[in-house]
């Protein structure tokens, strides 16, 4: 009963996380539960001192994640994780092409340091850890049908590779080598009271326990609880008992002969468990380096989501999950490689060569997990100040060529810009305090290749005057379909 329990966990998180990337669930609920179930995202809004959207919901998620994993041990990674299954679907096929499965010993201090580094990372502020953390990566993976060229596209490409190629042959590879939350939660089931634990009296012959384990930390009846995810598969092939899920009382030791969870050459030695310890410090001190070197420098140099609210701070907090960039209706959001830094790798910007930020729609800022974009309700979000129109007047049609053009007057959702008399036609003039440089004015220029308007990025957000009544336009949330000629 246990494997197909959680079997279908998994699979109906895999679809729930298909789901929330691609922008099929709206519910805000639904989406901070993902999101909440995932920590280092979750956990990196505390050191801003700010929250993510439903931000009491979304910890108080993670809280209960982290006090079931502190009583039952891995659940989430056994249960939930779908990097995790994606892996066991490789191992599986692995096995189906005749390969012998092997356990992914050896990784123990490699983990140790990521998981200082990362640590440290999160500490200081920083979203650079976003190279080891799963939900980061899978959300480049799945972006990969969109924008399978760009540097996000390789960077996800690279993931799914080491989702799909190492557990061929390595199970879990990712998760007993790489995986920061892995490596935290293997820590953390280590002083759970409950776990699956063996009995010592177990000479482990009939070996149904071992063909079971997904993780294949099961040998001669003994469990390396490096490795072990606690699925309960083990406890579910073994007809004797002596493979099973039980409760410890905290601080009571087992007996040799009666149970032992982890055999002796598996086990930390002193040296060992010293070099593990001097490693994560290692990691956790090199966090400001790494930190420093990432750091965005310099002016503005994309507009960034509204929510974001100051331009450095904004690629520190970005995760670069791409969850926003699926769920912008009018598809503005998109992904940037090198152009802004090494800092701003896979991250986000609006880029109004695409399309426009659309008035009537705050659906980015209800779903970042990391709380980069902050949300703010409809009428707020409207009123927010992303960048600011210049109008060039040298290629502007009204006024190079005296011929009649308002089509940055008519997308302007704000009144921000209004037709007045010039010489024998009517041209556009801007009044900088209602304009939010939502790009709807950029994008609907006709002049080419370059736009006689252009939004110029903001260091730090402000808020706009109140939308102009009488001029004031109303957009479709929708993708910019036939906009604006």
């Amino acid at each position: 009963m246990a494997p197909r329990i959680r079997l279908l966990c998994q699979a109906a998180f895999l679809c729930l996380s298909l789901a929330v990337f691609a922008g099929l669930v709206t519910d805000r609920h639904a989406v901070s539960l993902y999101h909440g179930l995932h920590l280092f995202p979750t956990m990196s809004c505390l050191p801003w001192f700010s929250l993510p959207p439903l931000g009491t919901f979304t910890l108080g998620v993670a809280g209960v994640l982290l006090a079931a994993t502190l009583l039952f041990g891995r659940l989430y990674c056994s249960f939930l994780c779908p990097v995790g299954f994606l892996q066991e679907l490789a191992r599986q096929a692995g096995q189906a092409m005749g390969w012998a499965g092997r356990p992914c010993r050896g990784w123990t201090m490699a983990r140790l340091l990521i998981l200082g580094l990362c640590l440290g990372l999160l500490a200081r502020r920083s979203s650079a850890y976003l190279y080891f953390d799963h939900f980061s990566n899978l959300g480049r993976v799945y972006g990969l049908a969109s924008r399978p060229g760009a540097v996000e596209g390789l960077m996800g490409l690279a993931f799914l590779a080491i989702m799909v190629l190492p557990p061929l042959r390595w199970a879990r590879w990712f998760c007993g080598a790489l995986c920061p939350s892995g490596t935290l939660f293997m820590l953390m089931q280590t002083v759970a009271p409950g776990k699956v634990r063996s009995r010592g009296n177990c000479g482990g012959d009939c070996g149904r326990c071992a063909a079971a384990c997904p993780a294949l930390c099961i040998s001669g009846g003994r469990i390396d609880a490096k490795l072990c995810v606690n699925c309960l598969e083990c406890s579910a092939a073994c007809s004797s008992g002596a493979m099973a899920f039980r409760f410890r009382r905290p601080g009571r030791t087992a007996s040799a002969k009666s149970e032992g969870d982890v055999p002796a050459a598996a086990a930390l030695s002193r040296r060992q468990l010293l070099a593990a310890a001097g490693l994560s410090i290692l990691g956790w001190c090199g966090a400001p380096w790494v930190r420093k070197s990432l750091a965005a420098a310099g002016p503005a140099r994309a507009v960034i989501p509204p929510g974001g609210k100051a331009y450095a701070d904004f690629l520190e907090r970005c995760v670069a999950c791409q969850t926003c960039v699926a769920v912008c209706p009018s598809r503005v959001l998109a992904p940037v490689g090198m152009e802004l830094g090494a800092g701003g790798l896979a991250k986000v910007r609006l880029d109004y060569g695409a399309s426009y930020c659309a008035y009537e729609c705050n659906a980015c800022l209800a779903v970042c997990p990391s709380g980069a974009i902050s949300y703010f309700p409809l009428e707020a979000k409207k009123r927010i100040r992303i960048g600011k129109s210049r109008l060039i007047k040298e290629i502007c049609i009204p006024y190079a060529f005296g011929r009649d053009c308002g089509a940055c007057q008519e997308q302007c959702p704000t009144g921000a810009i209004t037709m007045e008399p010039y010489r024998e036609v009517y041209a556009p003039v801007q009044h900088e305090d209602y304009c939010i440089g939502c790009g709807a004015c950029q994008f609907a220029c006709p002049t080419q290749p370059r736009k006689a308007i252009v939004v110029d990025p903001l260091d730090v957000h402000g808020f706009a005057a109140a939308p102009r009544a009488a001029a004031r336009r109303k957009q479709s949330a929708g993708g910019p379909v036939g906009f604006p000629f």
